[in-house]
């Protein structure tokens, strides 16, 4: 996937990252979802997908908790579709900046 040319992500990833309230292990879900980032602002993939693309067990409840430490910090939100696919994931949120 070429990762070039979305600002959106990038200062997307760059206020995680800076967000000293976001743990460590947090910032690499968010470079995962932000790797699973599609048109517009949505992360259209599930946590054990995520899970896998680091390289994890794909139950690993990790991936769960730091998913809504983005959510509590206001990084995401769940995204269940537009009730004709079976596309869900997160958007891709800034606090203060939506």
């Amino acid at each position: 996937m070429n990762l070039a040319m979305n600002t959106y992500r990038d200062d997307w990833l760059k206020a995680v990252i800076a967000d000293k309230a976001v743990s460590g292990g947090t910032w690499l879900v968010a470079s995962a979802i932000a790797c699973a980032m599609g048109p517009g602002r949505l992360a259209t993939t599930d946590w054990q997908t995520l899970n896998a693309s680091l390289r994890r067990d794909r139950s690993n409840p990790a991936m769960l908790a730091s998913i809504k430490e983005l959510e509590d910090a206001g990084y995401v939100e769940r995204y269940l579709g537009d009730g004709r696919a079976s596309t869900q994931g997160w958007r891709l949120t800034r606090p203060g900046k939506e």
